[in-house]
């Protein structure tokens, strides 16, 4: 639990895996839709259920994640849910079309721009036609705490750096952060992006349909997203 989400405290761990589910059904809301329209869902990045254990009234639930550790862990005190291992690349062990809804928390907010891709294209392959990808990232909010919090530990020029490579590309890779030096592989840090350049770019997989600013925990965005 520590390792994937950097707190300790269980009942904290508990209340914002609670708090994601209720920001999964509000932008489902806009639609018209609700959890229990979903037959088959897919928790990509499960790591130790932060969410899936609040899903539990899902018919078909199944979560993927590249650390074995977690799914062993799942497998042992998660078992009304199918839990895989995942490669660090893809393709996933599902063939075309096998999920209606695809749900992440905070993993797009971590991969670099390869993985990222790689991954947006094969979570688009294992959607049905039509079906529904919700998706975090860090936009505009955190990255202005970011910004904030070099300017205030004395490092004004690297600020001014990385705010305008997140201008130019809209998106900025941050390598120096609290991940470097973890069990975690060299290609999961911090990932900021615009919502522009999710609109954008994104859109070679997924119809985005809509966009919630700070809609995961009052921080992140979430976007939902259709595969067409």
């Amino acid at each position: 639990m520590e390792l994937t989400t950097g707190k300790s405290n269980f009942e904290v761990f508990l209340s914002s895996g609670k708090a994601s589910k209720r920001d999964i059904e509000q932008v489902l809301a806009l639609h018209g839709r609700t959890l229990a329209d979903f037959s088959r869902v897919l928790d990509f990045g499960v790591g130790v259920g932060r969410v899936s254990r609040h899903l539990d009234e899902i018919a078909e639930l199944v979560g993927v994640d590249v650390m074995p550790e977690m799914i062993a862990w799942l497998k042992e005190e998660m078992p009304f849910g199918t839990w895989i291992q995942n490669n660090e690349y893809p393709p996933l062990p599902f063939d075309a079309g096998s999920f209606d809804l695809v749900i992440n928390h905070s993993v797009f907010t971590h991969l670099n721009i390869e993985h990222q891709d790689l991954w947006l294209a094969e979570l688009s392959r294992v959607l049905k036609p039509g079906g529904l990808a919700i998706l975090s990232f860090s936009g505009d909010v955190p990255f202005a705490g970011y910004l904030k919090s070099l300017r205030d530990n004395g490092a004004p020029e690297r600020a001014i750096i990385h705010e305008a490579d997140f201008l130019r590309e809209g998106y900025k890779w941050i390598e120096e952060d609290s991940w470097r030096d973890t069990d975690f592989p060299d290609w999961y840090h911090s990932m900021f992006h615009s919502p522009q350049y999710v609109f954008k770019h994104w859109a070679q997989w997924f119809e985005i349909i809509s966009w919630k600013k700070c809609g995961n925990l009052n921080f992140q965005d979430n976007i939902v997203a259709r595969k067409i």
